[in-house]
């Protein structure tokens, strides 16, 4: 593993505090991580968008441009469901639902009939479509401290409510012909994003409320990201909380499993909230990473972070699984 930035100094817990001051100089970054972002930066370049789900947008793009090597009216529905896939993987709702609008008139005016399974994946892709558009109207452009936390209620009910209305009539319309765990998972979920579950949904298909209570009440989480000044918008990733800076304060490093996604670093204000200070850490032009995991290592006292790619997709598309190596950033208290 190539390292992306390594500490020089002696151990010591009783080392100064050395916190990055956003308006101090910014100090020159090391060799090695400069060559870890070319490396970083020349995979994000080269990937294929087709293997890699986090290039939906460029995925989009060609397989558009495939559409006139089409030789028949089948190869070009297929090639419109693969384009719907990458439109709703890229958050373009709206254009995906279009999109398997137009299969559906590419197929009835070639008289094409889908097979039932395929059917029931189309039914499927149209439900998801509406579903991920009521995230992005609610959960994104109207997020609270109880968006998306399950089970969906209180600030979590969705005020626009076309894409939930538009999935549940998909999915009964799937489940009444194809049931399946998976559909009916996701007619529960739309009808809490109403605010109806569990008293105005089929009661044939409603999850029990008990299948949602805990064992023992640890309460509920709400999410107070934004107050701390640690809302960001991002992939699925990492987070490490340790005193980075040496200050007596726990400050986060966080990361996201997108191949652009920046690797980030707050620090502890004292007063209950965060800054971001990942350009003052040295850490601006590392990205990528789904876990994040921390160390000390035997010879030193430094605190070490392991940040590693997600694996199977990145072995598909040929990106090292772990190749963001490790970082010292500074002395461990332990």
């Amino acid at each position: 593993m190539a390292p992306l930035w390594a500490g020089e100094a002696k151990p010591s817990p009783k080392l100064p505090a050395e916190v990055c001051d956003p308006n101090a100089p910014l100090k020159p970054q090391p060799e090695s991580t400069k060559r870890m972002i070319t490396r970083l930066a020349g995979i994000s370049r080269e990937v294929d968008p087709i293997m890699v789900p986090y290039f939906a947008g460029k995925a989009a793009d060609l397989v558009r441009k495939k559409f006139p090597e089409a030789k028949n009216p089948g190869e070009r529905a297929t090639l419109q469901w693969r384009y719907a896939t990458a439109l709703l993987n890229d958050g373009r709702s709206e254009e995906a639902l279009q999109a398997i609008d137009e299969m559906d008139r590419m197929l009835a005016d070639n008289g094409l009939s889908p097979k039932p399974d395929d059917v029931a994946k189309i039914k499927l892709l149209r439900a998801i479509c509406w579903l991920r558009m009521g995230e992005q109207q609610n959960c994104l452009s109207n997020h609270n401290a109880d968006s998306c936390l399950l089970p969906i209620r209180g600030g979590g009910v969705h005020q626009q409510t076309r894409g939930s209305r538009g999935a549940i009539k998909v999915l009964q319309e799937l489940i009444d012909t194809a049931p399946t765990p998976y559909a009916i998972w996701l007619l529960n979920i739309a009808y809490m994003t109403l605010g109806e579950y569990p008293d105005q949904m089929p009661e044939q298909w409603r999850i029990p409320p008990e299948v949602f209570n805990s064992d023992y009440d640890i309460k509920r989480f709400p999410d107070v990201a934004g107050q701390l000044g640690l809302d960001v918008d991002d992939q699925s990733g990492g987070v490490v909380m340790d005193d980075f800076d040496n200050d007596g304060l726990l400050d986060l490093m966080v990361s996201a499993s997108g191949l652009d996604s920046q690797l980030r670093y707050f620090h502890n204000n004292g007063d209950g909230t965060f800054s971001e200070r990942t350009e003052a850490a040295g850490l601006k032009g590392l990205t990528g990473g789904l876990n994040l995991i921390q160390a000390t290592t035997t010879t030193t006292a430094w605190s070490t972070c392991w940040c590693c790619a997600a694996d199977g997709w990145a072995r598909t598309a040929g990106i090292p699984v772990r190749c963001c190596g490790t970082m010292a950033t500074a002395p461990s208290l332990m």
